[in-house]
């Protein structure tokens, strides 16, 4: 597939290398398999949460594609099935930055994998209105399950409260990709808490 790369040709340090979360298919932008909703998800929960808990700067879009090195449509489709599930809402700052809209204690990693896992579904085209054999429907039933165990008394506060621990993001070859502070450096003085920045 052909790649269109954000360019700044008075640049001697390739822009790619530099800048990619700025990567674009040309074919269209690439869409998310489920594994990497998931992931995106938690992940980037666990930073916001983190952030609020701390008493931070709130992390913006651009903070976000930068410190996990994603193109921004990706984690823009994150963020939005994150604020149409209730999970998210935006400061009222310049740039604007994401902070948690419910208790954190109060939202189960159950809740939000359902939430990004039924984002874009709609009246016409969801899991019950697909006919599926009682195989298939046992299937999917186990797998419910099995999420619901863990999953289901974990909270999202806990998984903000690890992920204020570390001061950095790891992939999954185990290297260091950026410091969160250091990608956080870069925020707004004007972002602030929950209450302050919503005028609540």
């Amino acid at each position: 597939m052909n790649v269109a790369i954000w360019e700044c040709p008075a640049d001697p340090v390739p822009a790619w290398q530099q800048h990619p979360e700025s990567l674009v298919a040309t074919g269209g932008e690439p869409r998310l398999s489920n594994r990497m909703r998931e992931r995106l998800a938690l992940t980037i929960m666990g930073m916001i949460g983190a952030h609020y808990l701390s008493g931070r700067p709130a992390w913006t879009l651009r903070q976000l594609c930068q410190a996990l090195q994603v193109p921004s449509h990706s984690v823009a489709a994150i963020l939005d099935a994150l604020q149409d599930g209730g999970l998210l809402v935006q400061s009222r700052d310049n740039p604007r930055g994401y902070l948690p809209a419910r208790d954190l204690g109060a939202v189960s990693v159950k809740q939000l994998l359902d939430i990004v896992r039924s984002a874009g579904e709609d009246g016409f085209l969801n899991p019950a209105a697909l006919p599926v054999s009682a195989t298939v429907e046992h299937v999917l039933q186990s797998i419910e399950r099995s999420l619901d165990g863990p999953f289901q008394t974990m909270s999202i506060m806990e998984l903000a409260g690890q992920a204020a621990g570390h001061d950095h993001i790891t992939i999954p070859n185990g290297n260091l990709l950026k410091s969160v502070q250091q990608a956080a450096g870069g925020a707004g003085e004007g972002n602030r808490t929950l209450g302050s920045s919503l005028g609540s």
